[in-house]
């Protein structure tokens, strides 16, 4: 018997979270028994079969078995992978609102850029308010200009550089820059920018910039040497205190610990020297990003050097701190990261070492002097670490 004599025709159904599904119309209606709440049974005509993709090919396999005819059945398959298609190719609705509306109100900067990184850099179509408020530039006179305009005299530059080299690869970026304020004061605003492509062609065609004032550079020695200014981490200098405010501590109050973990970018400087300064800036912002996307929350990752990174380790063991170190390590090198020179395969050394329990009135000071040398010691006897294929599905 063929398909076509026991049902009419067929319809698609789609719902509100787009999921379709078939359904079947019966030539004649079908009657079946069911149980009511309280146990009696009644017969029912039902007039249509429902069949969601998985189902309806199994339908269809276990026709062709049997040698019957599944014309229908095929072709509702087909229509079902027709509409779930055109779903998942639709565009989102656009919003009801402005979205110059938001970032005119937003509290943060915002500038809109043309996509071309390319010297002198990427020139501002849009600045909104908040903009204006800390630089005291209004949007007429922005407009047309280079954003570097956003930084302070003579100042800035490794930053400046470091970003528009992520820029160039296509990717996001973040950096710490130098500011000047309208009232002449310098300050810090940490910056990320995202790239805006078309949604047809996928091409890059704009830059949208967003900008938050951290601290006043006037305000504390402390505040003025915060973070590194090309990746936005914390620097040597802040990361070794908290370390040292751990290792201040009263015993009791800490488990075990801490730990801290050094990471040196193999070959950077080949990098550079190969490809160009702007692969290796953005090898640098790529290795810094995996290294704060992957290590514990309470854990703090700063830039210590030239292509080197620390990352203090609250409350491990040494064996737990080297396993988290070879996991952080894969997690740089399980992919490649892309530059304007294209994808470049990055490995890092690890070096660990655990803070030694000591007493003394300076036992604070010691303590860290010979973490600091212990993890430097065992970082220069590393050599490069190559995750094994179990490792990378680990890390993915």
């Amino acid at each position: 018997m063929t398909e076509s004599r026991v049902f009419s025709h067929f319809t698609i159904r789609t719902d509100a979270a787009g999921r379709a599904c078939a359904v079947f119309h019966l030539l004649v209606p079908e009657w079946r028994t069911e149980m009511d709440a309280d146990g009696s049974c009644r017969s029912v005509a039902v007039s249509e079969s429902v069949f969601d993709a998985a189902s309806l090919a199994a339908r269809i396999a276990n026709l062709a078995r049997q040698g019957l005819d599944r014309s229908v059945s095929e072709a509702a398959l087909q229509a079902l992978h027709d509409v779930q298609g055109r779903v998942q190719a639709a565009p989102p609705p656009r919003a009801a609102f402005s979205l110059a509306a938001v970032a005119e109100a937003a509290s943060d900067l915002v500038l809109v850029t043309r996509a071309d990184p390319a010297a002198p850099g990427p020139v501002v179509l849009y600045a909104n308010p908040a903009f204006t408020r800390l630089t005291g530039q209004s949007p007429e006179a922005v407009v047309g200009s280079n954003w570097r305009l956003l930084l302070g005299p003579g100042s800035g530059g490794e930053a400046a550089k470091g970003l528009e080299a992520r820029l160039a690869a296509g990717a996001e970026a973040q950096a710490c820059i130098p500011c000047r304020s309208s009232t002449g004061e310098a300050v810090r605003v940490q910056l990320r920018v995202a790239p805006m492509r078309d949604p047809v062609s996928g091409a890059i065609t704009h830059f949208a910039w967003i900008g938050r004032v951290l601290a006043a550079d006037g305000a504390t020695p402390q505040q003025q040497a915060d973070r590194d200014g090309t990746t936005g981490l914390p620097d040597r200098a802040a990361l070794l205190r908290a370390v040292e405010a751990e290792l201040g501590a009263p015993v009791a109050s800490r488990s075990r610990g801490p730990c801290l973990a050094l990471f040196s970018i193999d070959g950077l400087e080949e990098i550079s020297r190969r490809f160009g300064e702007a692969a290796g800036a953005a090898v640098l912002l790529g290795v810094a990003d995996r290294l704060a996307e992957n290590a514990r929350r309470a854990d703090v990752v700063g830039r210590t050097g030239e292509g080197e990174f620390g990352i203090h380790m609250r409350g491990v063991a040494l064996r737990d701190a080297e396993a988290a170190a070879r996991r952080l390590c894969c997690a740089v090198a399980c992919a490649a990261i892309e530059t304007p020179a294209g994808p470049l395969a990055v490995t890092v050394s690890a070096g660990v070492a655990e803070a030694r329990r000591e007493g003394g009135p300076d036992a604070a000071a010691t303590t860290l002097a010979r973490l600091l040398s212990d993890a430097e010691a065992r970082l220069r006897a590393a050599g490069r670490v190559v995750p094994q294929p179990a490792e990378v599905v680990a890390t993915l």
